[in-house]
C-alpha cells in the first residue's frame, strides 16, 4: 500500500511538472530570439546599367532570423552561444511588433538608396542628390508625441531650427531641459504643420519619441536596381555598395573569394554598428566567408571568436575597398581543356 502510494506520487509530481512545462511553452517572454540565419548572393541581385568587373568570387549578405521568446527558445538562447536574446523593451521600445517591422521595411529601401548615392560618388559619376529633410518612420507610444506627429510626416525643423540629420535633433534637445516645449514643423500631405511637443528623457538623452530616416530624391546617371526583397532593415547598406562599385569597377573586390559583410552605410560614406553581428558572422562562417567586413563599433563583440574568419573592421567605404584590394588572389589551376 505504502509503495504503490509513493509510487502514485511521483506520477503526479511528474505529471505536474510536464504540465507546467507544456503550460509555460504557450507563454510568450518579452524578448526577441535571434538565430543565425540565411546568406544570399548579391551578384545576381544588383543589376547596373553596364558590367565592367568580370566577378570570380561573390559578396554575401548575411541575415538574422528572430522569433518571440516562448518558454522552450527561451531556455534555448539561454544555452546556445549562436543564439542571442534582447528585450523588446530594447529592440524597439514604445513600438509594437508590427510597427517595428514597418520601420525596417522603410530603413532597408532607404539603406537601397544611399548605397547606390556613395557607390556613384566613390566611383566618380555625378549624383543629383535632393534632401529632402527627416521621415518619421516610427513614433512611440509610449512619449508626447504620439497622436501628435505621424509616420510618413517630414520632420523640417524644431524651434525654427533647419534638420536634416539625426544629429541635428540631437544637437537642438541637448540644450533644452527634459519637460520643454519645443515647436516642432513637419510636412504632412505636402502642407506645413507645427506642433508643440514635449521633451521626454530616457537615460540621460532628450528625445522626442520618434524614429527617423534621412529622405533622399537621387538622379542616377544609370540605372541600378537592388532586387532583394526577403530582407528588412539597413544592416545590408555597406554589402549592397561594394557590390554596385565591384560591378563597375575592372579590378575584381572579391579577389576571387567569399566575402561577407555588414554595416549601416550613411551617405557620406561611414559604416555604422549593426544589430544581431554574432549570428550574422555565424551565418557567413556557415556559408564558406574567406572574410567578414565588421563595423569597427562591432568589432569587440565578435574579436577573437570565430577561427578561420578574416574579421575585419571597417570605419567607411574607402577603407573597405582598400582592404578587400590587399587580398591575395588565389592560385588557380590551369584547365586541362
Amino acid at each position: 500500500m505504502i509503495q504503490g502510494l509513493e509510487k502514485f506520487k511521483k506520477i503526479l509530481i511528474v505529471s505536474i511538472i510536464i504540465a507546467i512545462f507544456i503550460g509555460l511553452s504557450f507563454i510568450k517572454f518579452p524578448y526577441t530570439v535571434y538565430f543565425p540565419g540565411p546568406a544570399t548572393t548579391l551578384k545576381y541581385k544588383v543589376e547596373v546599367g553596364y558590367t565592367i568587373s568580370e566577378e570570380r568570387g561573390m559578396f554575401i549578405i548575411t541575415s538574422v532570423s528572430t522569433m518571440p521568446a516562448y518558454f522552450p527558445l527561451l531556455i534555448y538562447a539561454l544555452l546556445n552561444p549562436k543564439v542571442g536574446l534582447r528585450a523588446n523593451k530594447k529592440l524597439h521600445p514604445g513600438l509594437t511588433d508590427k510597427e517595428y517591422k514597418e520601420m525596417l521595411k522603410y530603413l532597408m529601401k532607404e539603406s537601397k538608396e544611399v548605397a547606390k548615392i556613395v557607390a556613384m560618388k566613390e566611383l566618380g559619376f555625378k549624383v543629383k542628390v535632393e534632401d529632402k529633410g527627416l521621415y518619421i518612420i516610427g513614433v512611440r507610444r509610449d512619449m508626447h508625441s504620439f497622436g501628435i506627429l505621424q509616420v510618413g510626416d517630414i520632420l523640417i525643423s524644431i524651434d525654427g531650427k533647419p534638420v536634416k540629420r539625426s544629429d541635428d535633433i540631437t544637437r537642438i534637445l541637448d540644450n533644452k531641459l527634459p519637460g520643454d516645449i519645443v515647436r516642432v514643423t513637419i510636412l504632412r500631405d505636402e502642407k506645413k504643420e507645427s506642433f508643440d511637443i514635449k521633451i521626454e528623457n530616457e537615460r540621460g538623452k532628450n528625445i522626442l519619441g520618434i524614429y527617423v530616416m534621412p529622405e533622399y530624391h537621387a538622379i542616377y546617371p544609370f540605372d541600378v536596381n537592388i532586387n532583394v526583397k526577403k530582407y528588412i532593415g539597413n544592416s545590408a547598406g555597406l554589402m549592397f555598395a561594394l557590390e554596385i562599385i565591384n560591378q563597375l569597377t575592372e579590378e575584381d573586390l572579391t579577389r576571387g573569394r567569399i566575402i561577407a559583410g555588414t554595416g549601416i552605410l550613411d551617405i557620406d560614406g561611414n559604416v555604422h554598428r549593426v544589430g544581431g553581428i554574432v549570428q550574422k558572422v555565424f551565418t557567413a562562417q556557415r556559408a564558406g566567408a574567406y572574410m567578414f567586413l565588421v563595423p569597427y563599433e562591432n568589432y569587440n563583440e565578435v574579436k577573437g571568436r570565430f577561427q578561420g574568419l578574416n574579421l575585419t573592421p571597417i570605419h567607411n567605404i574607402k577603407e573597405a575597398v582598400s582592404k578587400l584590394l590587399l587580398i591575395p588572389k588565389p592560385k588557380y589551376r590551369p584547365s586541362n581543356d
